[in-house]
């Protein structure tokens, strides 16, 4: 688990210890959705998945602003319009991620792939803290990689990740 942010990425005003948090939080939910169907090792070799997990990006939420927003029309249309224009409504947080998954033995690639995730707007599930939005993000990939694994391994009880 990798953290990589770009020039200009308010991912880097982050301090270190909370992008260490952050990794730290990806990476357990990530084993602990994949120790549910896999042995998970430390050591590369034959039957061996290595996973490579890169955050590339990181956006808190304002959850003042974001329930405001959400339930005051006008400001609502604001954000919606924003959302239009930038792929995101105003004050939602966002995250940014990218895998790798290679042979333990050989190193050929076996995946990869890459994606970011916005929080949306909505009353239910209205994030409470200011990382709510990028952690819910780092759990559906945890999901939806242990389901794509699930899916490629042609097993009849894969469980797709919640929305």
């Amino acid at each position: 688990m990798t953290i990589w942010a770009g020039e200009g990425s308010e991912f880097e005003d982050f301090s270190k210890e909370d992008q260490q948090t952050l990794a730290d939080t990806f990476y357990a939910l990530i084993a602990e959705e994949l120790s549910k169907d896999f042995q998970m090792v430390d050591e590369l070799g034959p039957g061996v998945l290595y996973v490579q997990v890169t955050i590339t990006d990181a956006e808190t939420s304002y959850p003042t602003m974001d329930t405001i927003s959400t339930v005051v029309p006008q400001a609502l249309l604001l954000s919606q319009a924003k959302g239009l224009v930038t792929g995101k409504p105003g004050f939602v947080g966002e995250a940014s991620a990218e895998v790798k998954v290679t042979d333990g033995q050989t190193g050929e690639l076996v995946a990869a792939a890459v994606d970011r995730r916005v929080g949306g707007k909505s009353i239910t599930g209205t994030p409470t803290g200011s990382w709510d939005d990028v952690l819910q993000a780092n759990r559906y990939w945890a999901q939806q990689f242990r389901y794509r694994l699930c899916t490629e391994r042609r097993a009849a009880d894969c469980t797709p990740p919640e929305v």
